[in-house]
């Protein structure tokens, strides 16, 4: 993996972009895709490799619990649209 003042968003920045998004939303902050990236990188949960590549690549998708861990939230975790819409 490549440093991360060498790193790019666009590897594995779906998932740090989706997060800031749903969390400034829902809580009404200002976190920002780069800040998201910046916690995934520092936790590792990042990878440099492009996805979907032989090596792991993209973003661990554990990055979303530690971030709720780190920001006191909870989170739940769901393949049920129904329940999805009504959360």
């Amino acid at each position: 993996d490549l440093p991360p003042s060498s790193r790019h968003i666009g590897p594995s920045g779906c998932a740090p972009s989706s997060l800031a998004i749903a969390y400034s939303t829902l809580w009404g902050t200002k976190t920002t895709p780069p800040e998201v990236a910046a916690f995934a990188v520092k936790e590792g949960f990042s990878s440099a490799h492009e996805y979907p590549a032989k090596e792991a690549g993209g973003t661990d998708m554990g990055l979303i619990k530690a971030w709720a861990k780190e920001h006191d939230t909870d989170v739940k975790t769901t393949k049920d649209i129904g329940e999805l819409r009504d959360g």
